[in-house]
């Protein structure tokens, strides 16, 4: 005779419901082992050892608005109408507005041109009056000075004069022995070549006489000068006059002299 669980020993129910406890425990291990398998591992909490952080407080995180811009429309064809000629008319010309009329004129009468040449007539040139200052510069009017008759002029020879060999006519060459110095202006240097000429010679009396000619300037200028003769009579048979023998001659006539430039 078949019948349910009820229908079997007390012995036998208490093994299946073991049987049957059994395998729910199995499922239910065999649930959680792969639920483990599959949660990912999570780090253990540690303990904390130090003191604990104080709390701060933690604003709520501000939501973000995101703004959706909608895309632009798409661009708009314009039709091109293509521009017709415009055709220019002429304007109407209007009509001019007669204000008055003026009275013709009688026509006047030609006088003839003659044809005689023209007189030519000179420029008028015109004077400066004296003391009127020209816008042009002029050069700077150059110094005058002048050599008053009783000037000394010492000199040095440079060759040697005798009696017995020189004759009337003959020149020689000195050099000026001090400067000479007139209103402030040194009008010859010191070495400054002058020349002479002998005037006179007597070999019986021993007479030699001499005369300045010619006189150089600081400005390189030669000035003809006349001075009063020098007139050697020693005491030994010839006059004798050595080189480098100093004599000053006296000026005889006043000279005026304009300074050079260049």
């Amino acid at each position: 005779m078949r019948g349910g669980p009820s229908s079997l020993p007390v012995g036998s129910r208490t093994k299946l419901l073991q049987i049957l406890l059994m395998l729910g425990a199995g499922a239910l291990s065999g649930t959680l082992v792969t639920r483990s398998w599959l949660i990912p591992h999570r780090p253990a909490r540690r303990a904390a050892i130090a003191p604990a952080a104080p709390n701060i407080p933690v604003s709520p995180p501000v939501p973000l608005s995101v703004a959706i811009i909608p895309p632009p429309p798409p661009p708009k064809r314009v039709a091109r109408i293509s521009p017709q000629p415009h055709r220019v008319r002429p304007a109407a010309k209007s009509t001019p507005v007669v204000l008055a009329k003026a009275k013709p004129e009688p026509p006047r009468a030609t006088q003839p041109v003659s044809t005689a040449p023209v007189p030519s007539v000179p420029p008028v040139v015109r004077a400066d009056p004296p003391g009127t200052i020209q816008s042009e510069t002029r050069p700077p009017a150059p110094h005058t000075v002048t050599l008053f008759t009783g000037l000394l002029i010492p000199v040095r020879l440079v060759d040697a004069l005798s009696s017995e060999t020189s004759k009337p006519g003959d020149t020689f060459t000195a050099t000026v022995d001090q400067e000479i110095i007139v209103d402030g202006f040194v009008i010859v240097e010191r070495g400054m070549p002058v020349d002479g000429v002998v005037t006179a010679v007597d070999r019986a009396a021993a007479r030699l006489t001499v005369e300045l000619t010619q006189l150089h300037t600081a400005d390189r200028q030669r000035v003809v000068i006349q001075t009063d003769s020098f007139e050697h009579r020693p005491a030994a048979p010839a006059a004798i006059l050595p080189a480098k023998t100093r004599i000053q001659f006296r000026l005889r006539t006043s000279i005026l002299l304009r300074e050079r430039f260049g």
